[in-house]
């Protein structure tokens, strides 16, 4: 459970870097996205 967190973490913060710019949500908000994703995926 721990490693799905730490790799939703990174998934969204990849994201982020991958498409720059103007995002209507913030940072804290793909983070949680990433960790979500990544729990329902796992």
């Amino acid at each position: 459970m721990i490693g799905f967190i730490i790799a939703g973490l990174i998934i969204g913060a990849l994201a982020r870097m991958l498409l720059p710019g103007r995002q209507n949500i913030g940072l804290i908000w793909t983070l949680l996205l990433g960790v979500l994703g990544s729990i329902v995926g796992g």
